[in-house]
């Protein structure tokens, strides 16, 4: 028989014997969870540092997330462990996904913020699904589908595995960067059955080689490409920094109009092929340019993404309008999902001074937690601030709206509340190279308001914004989108806006017409002049082109 043991605090073994060769057992040995008491009249403590209260909330998960097919017992409690004996399929397909399903069981073991683990057996919950898993055969799909089928029954969305494609789309949204050329595809062929170009991202391989919006991919490295999708061409596009790339493309002019009666002449079409080496592109989730007002200057800056890069990007932004005279500011998360957590706090610190409080967190065990900015340093700017949100501002964006309102910095405004995403999470990669994401940390805003399933209503309606000081009810807004926001923005539908792209100069006008008739941003441009006592104007959005920044 074979036998697998796994190394927990109550057995520090790890063996792999052989007997009976047909028959496998994977032996687990799990600890009963007891819940820990708080102290009676325990205060809310100063918690400065999210990355060392995220590194204990999940730490000996973290340690289980490097070996595969291991249980581990929680720490906490002294009782004797129980031993659940469990088949091993000899499906070589069907074990793999056994033993992912452990490691997935282990994690949450560990790191789930409900103790109670939505009042279900934790160590039952494995053996049903494992037994399962045994049972399903020559069926390896439905074995894999144990696993988040056991995630389901923790009654928290947020808590998912996700495939080794997906999480590999996750790192390139999460790090702001990615690995390749810096070519923006579209998902679909154009009418040559051929792949089209959106943009380069600016200063990537692919700009310094000079393809342009509405070049046709033709090949990939001597493949053609007739009838890909554009993450297809992704694949091909992307790998480690200095390999090289060979792309051939298809430029179509415009046909020069002839006699008439007589067929026009179809465009002409000129190929060329373009060597490049793949290399660390970066891509910005930050867009700013300066709006002019009769009255001053309004600087407009949009985040889509809380990347490693947003802090970056946002301080380089709010620097240069700030030398451009930028007198008050709109800040945009209408649509930007959330992110980095660590992010979020960076970006805050922008905007406020000193040690702010951001969020406050309680992860298992219920202890209350205060999260700061982590420098002394004053705020960029002290000029009014709006922020602009709406049913799919959510996590980070959620974290950074609260602390500004919370502490005065800024006016809400938009027409439904936030999309009510009140927890943190962990993600923790497998050893099949998928991912785990699991819910460590639930947090409220420094004011002690819970948004989770809530959001945060706006203090404003972009359609009344001088209404009185009284907040919109949830009756006059429109609903939250029940649907999880998207994990990365994609091309806006009115204007073909693209986070991390250059604009050409089509899409900059269309852009900056949106600006000019967007109610939102009309609104906040009707508070600043609220605030001034001043009567009400329309926001003007410079002419000049190379007002805008990226």
């Amino acid at each position: 028989m074979r036998t697998l043991k796994s190394r927990t605090p109550g057995n520090a073994q790890r063996q792999i014997g052989a007997a009976a060769p047909r028959v496998s057992r994977i032996v687990c040995r799990a600890r009963p969870h007891v819940k820990s008491q708080e102290e009676p009249g325990k205060q809310s403590q100063r918690f400065p540092d999210i990355k060392t209260f995220l590194q204990q909330a999940g730490s000996t998960a973290a340690a289980a997330a490097v070996a595969a097919g291991l249980c581990l017992a929680p720490l906490q409690v002294h009782a004797e462990p129980t031993v659940l004996r469990l088949p091993a399929s000899n499906n070589p397909e069907v074990f793999a996904a056994q033993k992912t399903l452990l490691e997935t069981w282990k994690i949450v073991g560990e790191a789930f913020v409900d103790p109670e683990f939505n009042h279900v057996d934790w160590p039952e919950e494995l053996r049903a699904h494992m037994m399962a898993q045994y049972g399903s055969a020559d069926k390896p799909e439905v074995a894999w589908r144990q696993i988040n089928d056991m995630l389901k029954d923790l009654g928290d969305p947020y808590t998912r595995r996700i495939e080794p494609d997906e999480y590999a789309q996750f790192r390139v949204s999460a790090d702001g960067e990615l690995q390749g050329v810096g070519l923006l595809i579209a998902n679909e062929a154009s009418e040559t059955g051929h792949l089209r170009v959106l943009a380069p991202i600016r200063g990537g391989p692919a700009d310094r080689a000079g393809i342009q919006p509405g070049d046709e991919v033709v090949a990939i490295n001597g493949q053609d490409t007739a009838g890909w999708s554009g993450d297809m061409a992704a694949k091909h596009l992307r790998g480690r920094g200095g390999t090289a790339v060979h792309i051939k493309l298809a430029r179509r002019t415009d046909g020069i109009p002839g006699v008439p009666g007589r067929p026009e002449p179809l465009p002409t079409v000129q190929f060329r092929e373009v060597d490049m080496q793949r290399e660390a592109v970066s891509i910005t989730p930050v867009y700013a340019t300066m709006l002019n007002a009769p009255d001053g200057q309004v600087g407009y800056v949009r985040l889509t993404q809380f990347s490693n890069n947003a802090p970056a990007d946002m301080k380089d932004a709010l620097t240069w309008l700030e030398a451009a005279g930028a007198d008050r500011y709109i800040l945009d998360l209408r649509a930007n999902p959330g992110g980095l957590v660590d992010a979020g706090i960076e970006v805050a610190a922008l905007w406020l001074d000193g040690e702010a409080p951001v969020f406050t967190v309680a992860s298992r065990g219920d202890d209350h937690q205060l999260q700061t900015t982590e420098t002394s340093a004053p705020a960029l700017t002290h000029d009014p601030l709006v922020v602009l949100v709406d049913g799919n501002s959510a996590s980070a964006s959620e974290i950074l709206t609260g602390a500004l309102r919370d502490s005065g910095r800024a006016v809400v405004m938009g027409e439904s509340a936030t999309y009510g995403k009140g927890r943190i999470q962990s993600v923790f990669e497998l050893q099949d190279g998928s991912a785990l994401f699991v819910t460590v940390a639930k947090y409220q805003t420094p004011n002690g308001q819970d948004i989770d399933h809530r959001g945060i209503l706006p203090d404003r309606t972009c359609r009344a914004p001088l209404m009185a000081s009284a907040p919109p009810t949830r009756a006059a807004l429109k609903p939250v989108s029940q649907e999880l926001p998207a994990a990365a923005p994609g091309v806006d539908a009115a204007t073909g806006f693209v986070p991390g792209v250059p604009l050409d100069e089509s899409t900059e006008k269309l852009l900056l017409a949106a600006l000019r008739e967007d109610k939102c941003v009309l609104a906040a441009e009707k508070y600043f002049q609220s605030m001034k006592g001043g009567k009400d104007v329309l926001l003007a959005v410079s002419p000049d082109p190379a007002s805008a920044h990226m």
